[in-house]
């Protein structure tokens, strides 16, 4: 059922029995629910930001398919839970936390969550950081850690944020690139491997989406085109070789014009196309490339399957949704990180995580995992040291558990995170 269209070029939803929209490669255009008498203007241009990171509930974003939920950016209070000896959940203190506490009273959109820090979008587009800043990773000038969110610019046009190790990466509504922080091994992308205290806009290029990894990133351009940087020892930036063992800027991944979400992992990375193909490489003595071995790969692999539309990865783990709202994971599976009730590990090929067929998003932490299902609901499973299940204790989870809320709008952690960020 097409709803919209704009001559030449065409988008088409479709409104499906669970709830859950299927949109084709974004472009501008009007779209109209009839059902509900709703009339939604989506600006997927450059001007505006990115579908990716306006309209998806993870950090590693969708293009393929959105919730009834996520049509409409999450909005709502910040919980935060889990590890926090530099202040990463923003509460103004340094102590562990097992069960969600509030983070101040704004309302907030998206966060990304990085090794000992965490950036995040509110409401009002504004930017805001928070955590361990011993090399500038919150953008504010100086070295200082911050306990509480603390604004890097005062400009409030921003989309998205994601955080790496010891940096951190924004998108603007205008969809220009910003990074930050620690760029030793050149992944701030700016050409050099001097650490920035502030956000330097990286090219002039227009950009959908970004994810950090260890010491690497990698983001999609508005043609649909992906790209990576920084450090390349496991052939994680995917350009056929691991040498040379750093890219000071950022180099494209192949020709090809369709990917449509990218998640950058400990070591590892794995993107999704528009044709429902799911593809990994760089590291992989865990199994968490997903293709059936723990052989290095130095160029995108496809995993096998189809119909994939978002992608997380954590330390040593991949999961990934499908169309018919099915959720894998796969890879390091020690602390139950992989869903599937049990510790065995390697797992080298996608597993399902129970029989629901209504997950949302997905985003992973270093060794935990979180996801939301079309009712709202949010879960969590694997390591819980620190308490990032929000259970309220330390116990591991191998089996998905409910956060303790009703329902949430979004869940995020990061790759090199210990925490959870519950939009509630």
């Amino acid at each position: 059922m097409s709803l919209a269209s704009e001559p030449p070029r065409s988008v088409t939803l479709i409104l499906r029995a669970r709830g859950r929209f299927r949109l084709s490669r974004p472009r501008p255009a009007l779209l109209i629910l009839a059902a509900g008498v709703v009339l939604l203007e989506l600006i997927l241009s450059g001007t505006m930001g990115s579908a990716y990171s306006v309209f998806s509930a993870t950090t590693t974003n969708s293009a393929n398919s959105f919730s009834a939920a996520s049509v409409f950016p999450p909005n709502g209070a910040l919980y935060s839970v889990g590890a926090n000896a530099n202040g990463q959940l923003g509460l103004g203190d340094t102590s562990v936390h097992y069960s969600p506490v509030q983070v101040g009273t704004s309302q907030w959109k998206q966060v990304g969550g990085g090794a000992r820090h965490a950036c995040g979008v509110r409401s009002d587009n504004s930017l805001w950081c928070w955590g361990s800043n011993a090399t500038g990773q919150l953008g504010i000038g100086n070295n200082t850690d911050q306990y509480s969110p603390v604004q890097p610019q005062t400009n409030t046009n921003f989309s998205m944020a994601v955080g790496g190790d010891d940096f951190s990466c924004a998108i603007r509504g205008d969809g220009t690139l910003w990074c930050w922080g620690g760029n030793g091994n050149g992944q701030l992308g700016t050409g050099d491997t001097t650490s920035r205290l502030q956000p330097v806009q990286i090219g002039t290029a227009t950009w959908t989406t970004v994810t950090a990894g260890l010491y690497h990133a990698c983001g999609i351009q508005t043609d649909g085109s992906l790209w990576c940087w920084g450090a390349n020892g496991s052939g994680q930036l995917g350009l056929g070789s691991n040498s040379p063992s750093s890219y000071l800027t950022p180099t494209r991944v192949g020709t090809a014009t369709t990917w449509t979400s990218v998640a950058a992992g400990y070591l590892s990375t794995c993107a999704t196309k528009s044709d429902g193909t799911l593809w990994c490489w760089g590291d992989n003595t865990h199994g968490q490339l997903g293709i059936g071995n723990t052989l290095p790969q130095y160029s995108p692999t496809q995993v096998s399957g189809t119909s994939w539309v978002t992608v997380s990865a954590g330390q040593y783990t991949a999961c990934a949704i499908r169309t018919n709202g099915t959720l894998w994971c796969w890879g390091e599976n020690s602390n139950g990180e992989v869903g599937i009730g049990n510790t065995n590990t390697p797992q080298l090929t996608p597993q399902q995580v129970t029989t629901a067929t209504n997950w949302n998003t997905v985003s992973l932490g270093y060794q935990h995992t979180c996801a939301t299902r079309s009712d709202g609901t949010g879960w969590c499973w694997g390591n819980n040291t620190n308490g990032q299940l929000g259970q309220g204790n330390t116990t591991q989870q191998t089996l998905p558990v409910q956060l303790p809320f009703a329902t949430v709008q979004a869940v995020f952690s990061g790759s090199q995170s210990n925490s959870t960020y519950i939009i509630k």
